[in-house]
């Protein structure tokens, strides 16, 4: 079954690939495209390729400014654990049942 699969491509790619050139050469003989239109796409492919390379040296301004300016560093977590002393305890049991509802 693949092979009969590889030999339909193969001959699909090669009978599409003879459509595509012979269109091509009948457009050529039939003068293609007129001269003006082409010069008016010309510019317009011209104008489009400026305004897009602005465009990405705008992005990479923003972006270079960005890592320069604010740069993110993660730090580590910490291993030790604060545990509050009995004193401090006591003097936080005024407002105990506070804590209590905070707790739960």
């Amino acid at each position: 079954m693949e092979g009969e699969i590889f030999v339909i491509t193969i001959v699909a790619i090669g009978c599409a690939t003879g459509i595509i050139t012979s269109w091509l050469k009948n457009r050529r003989q039939a003068g293609g495209i007129d001269q003006e239109v082409f010069e008016r796409l010309a510019k317009a492919f011209m104008r489009h390729k400026k305004d897009a390379e602005r465009r990405i040296q705008n992005l990479e301004a923003i972006i270079a400014d960005d890592t320069d300016t604010s740069p993110t560093q993660i730090e580590e977590p910490k291993n030790t654990i604060e545990i509050e002393d009995e004193k401090e305890q006591k003097s936080k049991s005024g407002n105990s049942n506070l804590s209590n509802m905070l707790r739960e």
